[in-house]
């Protein structure tokens, strides 16, 4: 990966080593947001999902250059125009809500969501508690808690619904239960979800935004609640509404 930083705005792209401008610096991905105000990643969706989390609440534009391009909207063709509108500030920054996921001493963040899945193919005994209220007990293929940023994503190719990315919600989404009346739920914001999963013996795993987080034991715990900390997007004046986007992507009629 490359990281490129030009007076206080940063570029961000995937083996593009060939767009840093000349006379750049090259940098890690650790101190970045410090030295940029606005990130242009350049990739797809997984790529702006990196960049926002290097970028720690800065806002951030996706070029697509992968495959769907749900979050990463904005064209190729396009990136001229963009980069001048990012350089001299025309824009708008779109705030979107994380979740954190929490095991013993340890944390990460997540803008899309939280899945826990087993290592092997085999089903797990997951419970649910918000709070100190049961929720549900189930056997399946694993859970997924997403923001409404992520309800476009693994979420929805699991049965769960689209929410609206300003909401200040979470999504709770089984995978594969083994019963059809077990259903995917919104919940509040201020939800702190209490998560116990068994498996056959085998590790599960835990990740947040397809990253890796922690590797579970064979019965194990943890927990999921929002984040203080924050995304954002930049919004320009031609970026296209959120149902525009689901239109083309989805390909509604």
């Amino acid at each position: 990966m490359v990281h490129s930083v030009a007076g206080d705005r940063a570029l961000f792209s995937s083996d593009l080593a060939d767009l840093v401008p000349p006379g750049a610096r090259l940098e890690g991905p650790e101190n970045l947001s410090s030295l940029a105000s606005v990130f242009l990643s350049l990739g797809g969706d997984g790529t702006l999902l990196e960049a926002a989390r290097y970028a720690k609440g800065r806002p951030v534009a996706g070029v697509n250059l992968g495959f769907l391009g749900f979050l990463a909207f904005y064209h190729l063709a396009e990136l001229e125009q963009l980069t001048r509108a990012l350089l001299e500030g025309d824009y708008a920054s779109e705030e979107r809500s994380c979740l954190e996921v929490l095991k013993g001493d340890k944390s990460d963040v997540a803008l899309n969501d939280i899945t826990l899945l087993a290592t092997m193919a085999r089903m797990l005994t997951i419970e649910v508690w918000r709070d100190s209220d049961f929720i549900l007990r189930y056997r399946g293929d694993g859970l997924i808690v997403s923001t409404p940023t992520g309800s476009t994503a693994y979420n929805l190719a699991a049965g769960g619904p689209i929410l609206y990315p300003s909401l200040e919600a979470m999504v709770l989404t089984p995978i594969c239960a083994h019963s059809l009346t077990v259903r995917p739920i919104v919940l509040p914001s201020d939800t702190v979800l209490e998560i116990k999963a068994e498996s056959r013996g085998e590790r599960m795993l835990l990740s947040a935004d397809g990253r890796e987080s922690f590797l579970l034991e064979h019965s194990d715990s943890f927990r999921i609640r929002m984040s203080s900390q924050k995304a954002r997007f930049v919004r320009t004046s031609w970026a296209p509404d959120f149902f525009s986007v689901l239109r083309k992507k989805l390909e509604w009629g």
